[in-house]
């Protein structure tokens, strides 16, 4: 935050989670499987990103990885 309490504008955005590398994932089904884990941190990275575009606008100067 800035002096005057004002949230201030992060230079970029978060990065985007990394999906798991092949052969991470067994194919079992396991109920922690790493696809479960990306997903679930690329969902809290998306409302990230949503919260930081709601309030700062969709400015084009952001430095945003593109989608896989």
């Amino acid at each position: 935050m800035s002096e005057s309490g004002a949230a201030e504008r992060p230079s970029q955005l978060p990065p985007r989670p990394e999906p798991p590398v092949p052969g991470e994932c067994c194919g079992r089904g396991c109920e922690n499987c790493v696809w479960v884990y990306y997903e679930r941190a690329l969902q809290r990275w998306e409302e990230k990103v949503a919260a930081i575009e709601a309030e700062f606008g969709g400015d084009p100067d952001y430095e945003r990885v593109p989608k896989s």
